[in-house]
């Protein structure tokens, strides 16, 4: 087994299958919403797998239990020789995935989580839609979310498709699994979550009084699992429908998370930058976490050491940190524990599993520190701290991650942090000074192709069905949304591109959600906030700007929406890690 070619998430996998003493897979699982497809002794897990895509390969993959989806693409389409690919085997196959040449990386299927009027005002949309006349008609508005209400008027006659992966069925070509709906039909998927519905009707709904940007868009909705796996191939089928159509497309993503190196090397951040190009555009919203301590950041010098300091408040929650750090020097390791508990030090471990397991009283510390990673080089380790049994809690209060450098001589170099969110399960701040502003950009708005969108408020009242007033005296009318997650990302590069409208946000509601009363409007519709919901008036801007010249790509888009793009105060073409580019003002046709 080539524990080098797996990332940490799944030599953890690994550890815990053959090691049930510790839990099982359950603490795994848990953690890092790693996805099984059964129930049994060897369950099956998805993973994205890097490989170089030869039928012959895939052939000689399937013979070992490994189903790759989507397994027929152009030379074209690969890089350097490699694609990423979704894939589903049983947890004893990857070993022999993990020794076949044809493999280079390995990492698991993840959850993801969705990120939670006068809008149009705000960035003159309707001088804009007045001179020109674009509604979005003749473009492919694709989304992939929660779900979508087919039934609310203000999509009538314009869903083209569903592709509701939450449901059993023979899937939609290259992707065997999920069902598909096609107009007129679409009885039997939906969105008790009410998310999808919303961005949808933000990007692309059609309704007198909450009219979405671009109104008489096409749409194609694909209704995910949440796993990044499974969103990758959402958003290539929802580019292959509007191919099969003749037709532009822009793909609108209001999810993310921190599984990954925030430097858009990712495999969700590197299918992005694959499948996007001339008529194929995708929008990502940057994240909720600008104001939560969820990253930590220290320089480590040679023979250097620093301590990390991360807070347990609910003994039920899983702690995992997920830390990253070139591959020109190597760290040390060590977890202490509120009661001053402490492992050894632990460092890069390039023979065998390099998952080992510390019993300590106030829980039980998994560490895994692989060496570089196959893609980019750089060093990835994990932090897991679990019950001090398989039924066990971990003990609250202040734990400590100690590290120090390795034997191995080196420049002074950047440790990056992240604390990392389970499917369900919160995470947990770093304290003590050890939470650092920036880099809270991850996947897949961490992707170089995509259009990554920050949150503008407003408007911060409103008043509810009942009626009743209601805010938030916490967003500033025409500030940056106290939540925005900020760049940049870990290598440097800029994200967010771009702000736009996104609190607070009157969209279609779905009949199948249960708002809360105070965010229930007249008529069908429903306030929400977040990056989420500026990610589609953006998606909604894009297919407007397709409409006129349907040849543009992604650095297209990003030079029009920056040529109307300002930060409030600054100068023009300034970028921020807050901003972006700034506001996007559409008041030039």
């Amino acid at each position: 087994m080539n524990y080098q070619k797996m990332t940490p998430a799944l030599n953890a996998l690994m550890h815990d299958f053959e090691h049930p003493r510790v839990g099982g897979l359950s603490a795994s699982l848990q953690s890092f919403g790693i996805v099984q497809t059964d129930a049994t002794a060897d369950p099956s897990v998805v993973v994205k797998v890097r490989i170089d895509d030869k039928p012959e390969t895939v052939a000689r993959l399937a013979k070992i239990g490994v189903t790759v989806n989507e397994p027929t693409r152009s030379e074209a389409g690969r890089k350097n020789g490699y694609v990423a690919r979704t894939a589903y085997l049983p947890i004893s196959a990857l070993g022999s995935l993990s020794d076949d040449p044809s493999v280079r990386r390995i990492s698991p299927g993840r959850y993801l989580n969705l990120l939670l009027d006068t809008a149009a005002v705000a960035v003159n949309l309707p001088a804009y839609k007045a001179a020109t006349g674009d509604t979005g008609k003749g473009v492919v508005v694709g989304i992939v979310d929660s779900g979508l209400d087919c039934s609310h008027p203000a999509f009538a006659g314009r869903v083209l498709r569903v592709w509701d992966q939450t449901l059993a069925g023979a899937g939609v070509p290259g992707r065997s699994y999920g069902t598909e709906f096609v107009a007129p039909t679409f009885t039997g998927t939906t969105d008790t979550h009410g998310h999808g519905t919303h961005v949808a009707g933000i990007a692309a709904g059609n309704d007198a009084t909450y009219q979405g940007v671009a109104h008489e868009a096409n749409i194609v909705f694909v209704k995910t699992t949440m796993m990044d796996a499974h969103i990758a191939d959402g958003v290539e089928y929802i580019f292959d429908v509007a191919a099969s159509l003749g037709l532009p497309a822009v793909v609108n993503l209001s999810l993310g998370g921190h599984h990954d190196p925030h430097d858009g090397t990712d495999d969700l951040s590197h299918r992005i930058d694959l499948v996007s190009g001339p008529q194929r555009i995708v929008v990502c919203a940057a994240g909720n976490e600008g104001s939560q301590d969820i990253h930590a950041h220290t320089s480590i010098a040679p023979s250097g050491a620093d301590t990390i300091n991360f807070g347990v408040a609910n003994p039920a929650m899983i702690p995992v940190l997920n830390g990253w750090y070139p591959g020109t020097f190597e760290l040390e390791i060590a977890v202490e524990s509120p009661s001053g508990l402490m492992t050894p030090f632990q460092g890069v471990i390039l023979a065998g599993s390099p998952s080992r397991i510390y019993p300590l009283t106030d829980g039980t510390i998994r560490m895994t520190t692989n060496g570089p990673d196959p893609v980019s080089g750089d060093h990835n380790f994990f932090v897991e701290v679990l019950g001090a049994s398989p039924l066990g809690q971990v003990a609250a209060g202040v734990w400590k991650l100690h590290v120090r450098r390795g034997p191995t001589a080196g420049p002074a170099g950047d440790l990056h942090i992240w604390s990392m969110e389970g499917h369900n399960i919160g995470q947990v701040p770093f304290v003590s000074g050890s939470g650092v502003p920036g880099h809270k950009v991850g996947s897949p708005g961490a992707s170089g192709q995509a259009v990554t969108v920050a949150c503008l408020c407003t408007k911060n009242s409103w008043t509810d069905a009942t009626p009743a007033p209601q805010s938030i005296p916490s967003l500033t009318v025409g500030g940056l949304a106290f939540f925005s997650s900020d760049g940049p990302l870990r290598n440097g590069a800029q994200k967010p591109d771009f702000t736009a409208p996104g609190a607070v946000i009157a969209s279609a509601m779905s009949s199948a959600s249960l708002p809360l009363p105070k965010n229930r409007l007249l008529g069908g519709f429903t306030i929400m906030m977040g990056t989420s919901m500026a990610a589609p008036f953006v998606t909604g801007l894009v297919a407007l700007l397709l409409q006129k010249d349907p040849t543009l790509d992604p650095a297209g888009v990003k030079a029009k929406l920056k040529a109307r793009s300002a930060i409030p105060g600054g100068a023009p073409g300034a970028w921020d890690a807050h901003w972006g580019y700034g506001i996007i003002d559409m008041a030039t046709p």
